[in-house]
C-alpha cells in the first residue's frame, strides 16, 4: 500500500544494483576516508533524483547518510523507513474499526 504524500524515485544505482552507502562491513572505522567519499556519492546521487527524503531500512546507512548530506551541504533529509510509516500512521484519518485494535 502506497504512504499518502509519498513518491518512490529510484536511485539510479538500486535493488541489485545498488551500491554500498560507505558505512557497511565496519568500513568507517577501517577506512574513514573512503566511507565518507562512498557516503558523499550516494547522497549526491540521491539528491540528483530531486528526491526531498532519504529512506532507508538500515540504521548504519540512516546514519551515514545523514552525515553524508550535512557535510556535503545536500538538502536531503534521510530517515529511516520506520519513521515515514509511523508519520503516516499519526496523520491518518483512518480510524481503526472495532476490534481491529492492536
Amino acid at each position: 500500500a502506497a504512504i499518502p504524500g509519498v513518491t518512490l524515485v529510484e536511485m539510479e544505482e538500486n535493488r541489485e544494483g545498488a551500491h554500498c552507502c560507505g558505512g557497511g562491513g565496519n568500513l568507517e572505522s577501517f577506512n574513514p576516508e573512503m566511507s565518507r567519499a562512498i557516503a558523499a556519492r550516494r547522497i549526491h546521487q540521491a539528491a540528483e533524483t530531486g528526491a526531498r527524503m532519504v529512506l532507508s531500512a538500515c540504521q548504519q546507512c540512516e546514519r551515514t547518510l545523514f552525515n553524508a548530506a550535512r557535510a556535503e551541504r545536500v538538502r536531503v533529509r534521510v530517515k529511516d523507513i520506520t519513521e515515514i510509516v509511523l508519520d503516516a500512521l499519526a496523520t491518518s484519518d483512518e480510524q481503526p474499526a472495532a476490534g481491529d485494535e492492536q
